[in-house]
Order: C-alpha cells, then sequence, then structure tokens
C-alpha cells in the first residue's frame, strides 16, 4: 500500500514578479512600479512569464481544471491591469478621447494630420501600428514635451507586448475559459432538464452527511479493498423513513429488503464499487486505469441524479440556453480618464457552477463519499498526471516523415530530432534493451544516479521524494563551450499501465516545476547564481516488455534549452550525441548491474523495490503478457519465413 501523502494543493503556475499592492496602498506603490517598469529587461520578463502563465492555463483548462484556469486568467489580467496603467499614467497625453474603438490620441505635429493609436489601445484592441509617410514606424511620443513612458519607445518591447495581448484577446481557448466551459453548460441543461438541482446550499456545501450510521458507528464502513472488489456492506438508516429533507435537498435512503428499492440500491452499489476501484488503482499505481474508472464513476453519478431527480424540484434553467451567447468582450476597456478598466462578464450574476463529485454522492447517500480518494486535490492531481501523459502521447504520434525531423537508425534503435523556431528541442529514441524491466526500472528510479548514463548531466540528486513513485528531481548539465551551466528541476511519476489496453507498457513521465518555493505542497529549491534554469516540457520513458529478459523502451523529450540561438550543425550534433549516448549508456549500465550501486540500493529500500518486483513478476505471470508473448512469437515467425 502506498504511504498516504499529504493534501495537495494545485500546482502553482510561473509568476511574473509584480509587486503585489492593496486597494489602500496601490497608489502608494504607483511610484515603486513605475521605478521598476522603466527597466525594460524587467518588462521583458514579466511579459515572458505572462506568456507561460497563459501556457498553464490553458493547460489547466485541456486537463479539465476550469475554475483553476479561470482564476489563473484573472490573475494575469489583473497583473497586465497594473502594468498598462502605471505605464500610461506616466506618459502626460495631450489630447485623449473615447470613441467606440478606443482611446484614440491626436499628434501633436505641426500638420496636425496624422492620428495615431494610444499604444495601450492598439495592443489591446490590435488596431494597426502608426506609421509616418516613409512607411516606418513611428516613435511614439511625437515632438514638444510629451515624453512616453520608456516602454513604449522600444519598438520591439511593444511588439512583445503586443503579440502577448493579442493572444489574450484572440485565443479561442482564453476566449472560451472567459466566457464559461461549453461542457459544463451541456452538463447543466441535461441535469436541469432532468430535475437535478446544480446548486449547494449554505447548509450542505462543504459539510459531509450524517445521515447514516454503520455498525453503530456515525459514518459510513470502511470495507477491505481487493484488486476491483468492494465489500458492499449497506449503512442502515437513523430511522425508518425512506426520504428526509435536510438543507434543502432531499435526500435518498436506500433501505436493505425493499423490493421496489432494489434498482436504487444496485445503483448506489454500483457507484460505492467505482469509488473502491478508483482508490485501488490509485495505490496501485496505475494512473491511467484510476483516470478511465473516475470519468466512468462521474458519469454513472450523474445518470443515477438523472433517474433520482436529485430529490429536488426541477430548477428553472432558462437562462443557460442565453447566458453565454454573447460574443467576448475586449478583456481590458478604458474609462474617460483614460486608465484600464476589467470589462463585466455577461454571466456573472447568472451562472452556477456544479458541485463537485463529493457533494453529488453525499446527495445520493453513498456511503464512500467521504473517501480521501474524492478530495478535490487528489481529482485534480490525478486529471493533471493524465494530461501530462496524452501530451507526451500526441507528441510521440507525431509524423516522421514531416520534413522538420530529422532521422538516424541504428541495428538496435532509432532517434529523430527537430528544433522549433523559438530553440525548443524535440527528440525521441526508440529500441529494444536486452534487459528484463525489472532492472530497467531501478535505473530509472535512483535519480541520484542519472548522471551514469545521462548525457551532458554532471549532477543529479533527488530533493524531494513525494509518493512511492513520484519525486522532485534537480538535474545539472554542464554542455560544450561556449554555453553557461545549466539545471533542470522537475517533478517526475511513475504508472502502472500494463493491463491497460490503450497503453501496454510502464511510464515514468516528468515536467519542470515552476520557480516558486513548493509544488503541490513539496519543497522546490531555489535558483542558483550563475546557472540558468531550463524548462522541461515532457521528459517520459515507456518501457514495453516483450518478454522475461527483452524490453522496448521509448524516450521522449522536448526541452527549452535557455539558448537564444542554435546553429544547424550545433543542433544535429548535440541531439546525436545525447540520443546515442543515451541509449548505449543503459545498455552498458544494465550490462554491468549485478554488483553495481543500483543493487547496492536495492538493498536500501527494500520496501519499493520489493513492491516492483512483485508487480513486475505479476505481469509475466499474468495471461495478458502470455498473449502478447504468443503474438509477437507468431508475428516473428512469418517475418523470418516470408523472407
Amino acid at each position: 500500500m502506498a504511504s498516504p501523502v499529504s493534501p495537495i494543493s494545485l500546482p502553482p503556475y510561473p509568476q511574473p514578479h509584480v509587486a503585489k499592492t492593496t486597494p489602500s496602498s496601490s497608489r502608494d506603490a504607483a511610484s515603486h512600479h513605475l521605478m521598476s517598469y522603466s527597466d525594460l529587461e524587467h518588462v521583458r520578463t514579466l511579459a515572458d512569464g505572462w506568456q507561460r502563465s497563459l501556457d498553464t492555463c490553458i493547460e489547466y483548462w485541456e486537463a479539465g481544471l476550469q475554475e483553476e484556469a479561470g482564476q489563473m486568467l484573472s490573475k494575469t489580467k489583473q497583473e497586465m491591469d497594473l502594468f498598462f496603467e502605471e505605464v500610461t499614467k506616466a506618459t502626460p497625453w495631450e489630447h485623449v478621447s473615447t470613441p467606440k474603438s478606443g482611446v484614440i490620441i491626436e499628434d501633436a505635429s505641426e500638420d496636425k494630420t496624422i492620428r495615431e493609436s494610444n499604444t495601450c489601445r492598439y495592443i489591446l484592441n490590435l488596431c494597426p501600428m502608426p506609421q509616418a509617410a516613409d512607411g516606418r514606424r513611428r516613435p511614439r511620443g511625437g515632438k514638444g514635451p510629451r515624453a512616453m513612458h520608456p516602454v513604449f519607445q522600444d519598438e520591439a518591447l511593444v511588439d512583445i507586448l503586443s503579440a502577448l495581448c493579442q493572444r489574450l484577446n484572440a485565443c479561442p481557448v482564453l476566449a472560451e475559459i472567459r466566457l464559461a466551459e461549453q461542457a459544463d453548460e451541456e452538463m447543466l441543461l441535461e441535469e436541469a432538464k432532468a430535475g437535478v438541482r446544480n446548486e449547494e446550499t449554505p447548509e450542505t456545501a462543504d459539510t459531509p452527511s450524517q445521515s447514516f450510521v454503520a455498525d453503530g458507528a456515525g459514518g459510513p464502513p470502511s470495507p477491505q479493498l481487493d484488486p476491483f472488489g468492494w465489500d458492499h456492506r449497506m449503512c442502515e438508516a437513523e430511522s425508518e423513513a425512506e426520504e428526509f429533507r435536510e438543507g434543502g435537498f432531499r435526500l435518498i435512503r436506500p433501505i436493505r429488503g425493499c423490493d421496489e428499492d432494489r434498482e436504487r440500491r444496485e445503483g448506489l452499489e454500483d457507484l460505492e464499487r467505482l469509488i473502491g476501484e478508483v482508490e485501488w488503482l490509485l495505490e496501485a499505481e496505475q494512473v491511467t486505469l484510476a483516470y478511465k474508472r473516475l470519468q466512468a464513476l462521474k458519469r454513472r453519478t450523474v445518470e443515477h441524479l438523472k433517474k433520482t431527480g436529485g430529490g429536488t424540484p426541477t430548477p428553472s434553467y432558462t437562462f443557460l440556453s442565453t447566458s453565454h451567447s454573447q460574443p467576448p468582450s475586449p478583456t481590458l476597456s478604458y474609462g474617460h480618464d483614460g486608465s484600464p478598466q476589467h470589462s463585466p462578464t455577461h454571466h456573472g450574476s447568472t451562472r452556477r457552477r456544479r458541485p463537485n463529485l463529493r457533494s453529488q454522492l453525499e446527495r445520493l447517500g453513498v456511503a464512500g463519499a467521504h473517501r480521501k480518494v474524492l478530495d478535490e486535490n487528489t481529482v485534480k492531481r490525478l486529471n493533471y498526471r493524465m494530461a501530462r501523459i496524452e501530451g507526451v502521447n500526441e507528441l510521440m504520434m507525431a509524423s516522421p516523415t514531416d520534413q522538420a525531423w530529422r532521422a538516424v537508425s541504428h541495428d538496435a534503435y532509432d532517434f529523430r530530432w527537430r528544433f522549433d523556431e523559438d530553440g525548443t528541442a524535440i527528440m525521441m529514441i526508440e529500441g529494444v534493451l536486452n534487459s528484463d524491466l525489472f532492472s530497467i526500472m531501478c535505473l530509472i528510479y535512483e535519480c541520484d544516479y542519472h548522471n551514469k548514463w545521462l548525457p551532458f548531466l554532471t549532477e543529479s540528486s533527488t530533493y524531494h521524494i513525494v509518493g512511492r513513485l513520484q519525486q522532485i528531481v534537480v538535474h545539472g548539465y554542464a554542455l560544450p563551450w561556449p554555453f553557461e551551466p545549466r539545471e533542470a528541476v522537475a517533478y517526475g511519476f511513475g504508472t502502472n499501465a500494463l493491463e491497460d489496453p490503450d497503453f501496454h507498457c510502464v511510464m515514468v513521465v516528468a515536467w519542470s516545476v515552476p520557480n516558486e518555493k513548493t509544488y503541490w505542497d513539496a519543497p522546490v529549491p531555489g535558483a542558483r547564481d550563475g546557472v540558468i534554469r531550463m524548462n522541461v516540457e515532457h521528459f517520459a520513458y515507456y518501457f514495453y516488455p516483450e518478454s522475461e529478459k527483452s524490453t522496448r523502451m521509448k524516450v521522449l523529450l522536448k526541452i527549452d534549452p535557455k539558448i537564444a540561438f542554435v546553429p544547424l550543425w550545433l543542433q544535429n550534433y548535440i541531439a546525436r550525441f545525447i540520443c546515442q549516448w543515451m541509449f548505449r549508456n543503459i545498455l552498458k549500465c544494465i550490462k554491468n548491474f549485478k554488483g553495481s550501486v543500483w543493487e547496492k540500493r536495492m538493498k536500501e529500500r527494500p520496501e519499493v523495490y520489493e513492491w516492483i518486483r512483485r508487480e513486475v513478476q505479476k505481469f509475466y505471470e499474468s495471461d495478458t503478457f502470455k498473449q502478447r508473448k504468443c503474438a509477437a512469437a507468431s508475428t516473428d515467425t512469418k517475418g523470418k519465413g516470408g523472407r
């Protein structure tokens, strides 16, 4: 059984270093902000942080974390509000008017024929950059005493801010977040039409139900779990009444022996069984299957709510068909004084947030609704890890015939790579290792010894153990001259997807953690002086057992090395060196495994390695593995016969 992990908080997103102010102190701090905004490098850092915040916002949305995506987007907009408000106030405009299209500034040049748009208005509303008669971009400020803020005198920086705000206004995903989740709206419509109430009262919003007692105790029973089995002991009702009202809801009590309640009782038992399966799968480190069972639990909970009507009168849902029909308004608008203002959201007063899964199960009276596996943080963490796996799969499915990819093939392995325009490198390796799965897992698990087989890696350490197969790791890299030392701080987890028909493998997936003090309640090391911290978007290993002594390995690395320009010849050299020597070094370490540092570590951590060995051996003895071996042998025989 996995050791319990303390409750987690949402993974923090990269935040720009903007001094925090309160409404009472914002005016007093204006001069402080202006001083920091005068540092153009600081502004570039802010813009980069905002871009990364929007990236993470979209990532949360795609991972199903709608509330967190909205909170992150709101925070980013507030920081940008403060920035544009301060730099705009620092510019004494000669004339400002507020037509519908935005703030317009009349240029103070001699002929007074050229009309320029306020840079803030240009950035946020995507109007054309003003040009002079010679076709060149006009400097912001004109003649006379109208001194522009330094930010708007740097055209390269204006382009960066323009691209940022264009994305903020035009990105369809961000627009979808601002309006509402379309899937949630459809769910609300379905539930409302079925008579399911989608609002929580103060009495029941965050209070566990006390409607049942079990074995004389004041809560639901704690049955023994087995792989995909659940001890379905029904809770006895406190009274003989089948129904009762509490907090504005009519709760349903299944009573044993009642023939007319059999279908309802069986439905609740099915929900309890699914809760048990999700819990057992998470404890067994089977993330992908746990995610699938969680989705099944959500669907069946909604179906059961539809059948019972949630025990509440049918609510009014006329607002749902029109609450999100209006087009998105600009992110920011300007008042008559030229200061930025938040645009009101048209759905703010009518939108109702759907209660979480635990609340729905408690309303149905499901005994297992109290379990930790249904904690909101646990569910978010599971969703986020699954989103990372799906991101890796999407890259692995990329077409190798794409002209952007370069490839090299060998007898034992193949690898391909590409470098994007922003300098991000993507590398993939695939080959067969003549080793059992257990020995390979030992190499990957011991992060302190990654430098023995990973090229350019000079330092490697486990900074914090989050769970049995979850760690925060620090890697230090020494790249060829003239590049400075680099490091990566990553969170990684392993999952057993051998029994998952969509994967059939063991996965190790890692990504960079934000430069914050904590990540999912785990400590994060601070940045070191003189060391550049790289951004690792994906670092994944997939291991497919082909026999007891043969394992196919796939590796994916997507990383931003923080190098402004890399010549093509150097790109090819680094990619070939990493891919080739990583595979060869792993083979060498496996060959010399006996008596190695990894074998010694096995004796120091018997509880972890005995569990890994037991899970691997269990799979080798399973019917699933035997069928795959037979299929592989048949394919190999046919191939040899054909030659």
